[in-house]
């Protein structure tokens, strides 16, 4: 049996070297004292000649996995958070039987890896597709129990390295080291980083580890003809009534009619009529004879049938959230009956629509003053009152009451941060060191290593260093399919138009439209008038162009500075059209790095 092993930060400096299992121990205790990583799934002995000199992108041919990894991330959970999730995996790993020789414990020197021994499942050895087995398998498990949702299901990959036993994790100066079932339930975070000082080469570890079935009745071994290997983010609102269409497959009664609206589409997307056909005899699953699949797609493309928003089957499985439906209504002036409104409003849950969106008030610990997908929300402010570094707190999710916390990852939302003032490097530098809420000095010092602990959350924002024009914001909307977008500041994306006020006005309307065919959230941050600025006065009516603002805007909120000071700031919650303002008063200190805290008076 062999592994693949590697070396370096990411694993890659090089990949592709192979290492047999008798030698793997020494090869480890050897490079120990720099970042080296092994592969999750073993090879063959006789396929090392064919694999030496090929890049392991294109191995496809992983014959066992000896051990089964639960790789439990720090990503940006606290310590205890993190050990936290471990005892409660193994509460349940215990409770399904599982003992000290069935399974290992390691501090990767941030997270956690519980390795189960493989005979635990009954693995198969040299199944064509053993990397959907264990990932399918533990998936099962894991969503069964309830933690799925705690583990990083990447390492379950054809190709995934993990952070070999007794190595250095350089990034955090500690070495993987194992713990006993003991010492993983009841060590504090610093004595387990105590002990990850060191190799612990002395550790006792089982005379021997194996696995009976104790955990078969999760094994997988039924493949689908296109398994899923990691999890995606699926185009629901693309062209929702094709997705709802390809989702339901053939049913009898439209199938018919619903294989030429589906050719149709992909035809007019300019899709070649063979691979037309591949997607749609896949689609049908046998259900129409297959020469009919075949013959309906070359009448179609033969014909170059074209079907409208207006049809049957499409206007049936019509959503509102889809990015052609403003456009059929502009287009063809086609309004849609308020019974079938009615009825796709049916369908739609508000409450989960509501968690769909954002809880500002949550963020200051405030009643009231949640945003709903599909609202305009307005930030005000004085010029360098802080309205950028207000939204960097709130989109990554600040909690301002305890500036230790942060959202959780799944209450953030994914957004396109348009501004002309910070190039990207600037804004994901300050977001840098406002997450870490550390000094400018410390993050350059350490920006490596903070850039790799922080990019998951860092990265929900994509940062433009351009304003955009109507155009070319539905075109970026389409292209990254973003929850939210921020324009920073509204008075520079038309500034230089012949009439600001009317650019402005027209702006606000499409921004408007946008909300309403997409269900994005739109936010506008805007700089008040100047006699507003030097009155130190903040109303709903300060804003330049507010007509436009007050008009458009679901929600405003503003932010200024308290008298006699920069540090201090004062937040305003000065209008939302849902729902009555939150009545507490607000006070933000705004610390060195950029982190706002809530002053609780």
């Amino acid at each position: 049996m062999i592994y693949e092993v590697a070396k370096g930060n990411s694993f890659n400096a090089p990949r592709g070297i192979l290492i047999s299992e008798d030698e793997l121990y020494d090869w480890v205790i050897a490079n120990g004292d720099e970042p080296i990583g092994m592969s999750v799934f073993a090879y063959k002995d006789s396929d090392r000649e064919l694999m030496e000199g090929e890049s392991p992108s294109i191995w496809y041919n992983q014959a066992f996995c000896p051990w089964v990894p639960i790789d439990i991330d720090k990503a940006d959970n606290s310590d205890e958070k993190t050990l936290d999730t471990l005892r409660k995996v193994l509460f349940h790993l215990t409770d399904l039987g599982l003992r000290e020789h069935n399974l290992k414990v390691y501090f990767s020197g941030r997270g956690y890896h519980i390795m189960i021994h493989g005979d635990c499942f009954s693995l198969p050895e040299n199944h064509k597709d053993l990397p959907y087995v264990v990932k399918a398998t533990m998936e099962k498990l894991a969503t069964e129990q309830g933690f799925w949702d705690y583990i990083d299901d990447k390492v379950y990959m054809r190709t995934s390295i993990i952070r070999c036993p007794l190595s250095l994790n350089t990034k955090q100066g500690l070495f993987k080291t194992p713990l006993t079932l003991r010492e993983a339930q009841s060590l504090s975070v610093d004595k387990i980083k105590a002990l990850a000082k060191t190799k612990r080469l002395d550790f006792e570890f089982e005379d021997e580890y194996s696995g009976c079935g104790e955990l078969e009745k999760y094994l997988v071994l039924n493949i689908p003809p296109i398994p899923a290997y990691t999890k995606v983010a699926e185009p629901r609102n693309r062209f929702s009534c094709i997705y709802k269409l390809l989702e339901q497959g053939a049913v009898e009664g439209s199938r018919n009619n619903t294989l030429l609206v589906l050719a149709s589409h992909f035809m007019n997307m300019g899709i070649p009529s063979d691979i037309t056909k591949d997607i749609l005899l896949g689609w049908n699953n046998r259900s129409l004879d297959e020469r009919i699949v075949i013959e309906k797609v070359e009448y179609v493309y033969e014909k170059k049938y074209k079907y409208t928003c207006k049809n049957r089957i499409m206007k049936a499985n019509c959503s509102t959230r889809c990015h052609m439906y403003s456009s059929q209504t502009k287009v063809t002036g086609n309004i849609p009956n308020s019974l079938d409104l009615i009825e796709k409003a049916k369908q739609v849950d508000f409450v989960k629509l509501k968690k769909e969106g954002m809880q500002i008030g949550r963020q200051f610990n405030v009643t009231g003053f949640s945003v709903t997908r599909g609202e305009i929300v307005t930030l005000l402010g004085q010029t360098k009152a802080g309205k950028t570094t207000l939204m960097k707190n709130i989109l990554y999710g600040v909690e301002f009451a305890d500036q230790r916390k942060l959202l959780p990852m799944g209450d953030l939302r994914k957004v396109l941060y348009y501004s002309s003032e910070q190039p990207p490097d600037v804004f994901y530098f300050t977001a840098l060191q406002m997450l870490e809420d550390c000094s400018e000095v410390y993050a350059n010092a350490h920006r490596e290593q903070l850039y790799d602990k922080w990019k998951q959350r860092l990265a929900m924002i994509t940062a433009v260093g351009h304003l955009p024009n109507k155009d070319s914001l539905r075109e970026d909307i389409n292209e990254h399919s973003p929850e939210a977008i921020v324009i920073d500041t509204l008075e520079h994306a038309v500034k230089g138009s012949a009439n600001e006020h009317q650019a402005m006005k027209d702006l606000m309307i499409e921004l408007q439209q946008i909300t309403v065919d997409t269900g994005l959230i739109v936010y506008i941050v805007s700089q008040i008038g100047r006699a507003d600025a030097r009155e130190s006065k903040i109303d709903l009516f300060s804003g330049k162009g507010s007509g436009s603002i007050e008009n458009q805007s679901r929600k405003v909120f503003a932010i200024g500075n308290d008298k006699g000071t920069n540090s201090i700031k004062n937040v305003l919650f000065l209008a939302d059209s849902y729902a009555a303002l939150p009545e507490e008063e607000v006070k933000l200190f705004r610390t060195k790095s950029g982190r706002f805290r809530r002053i609780m008076t």
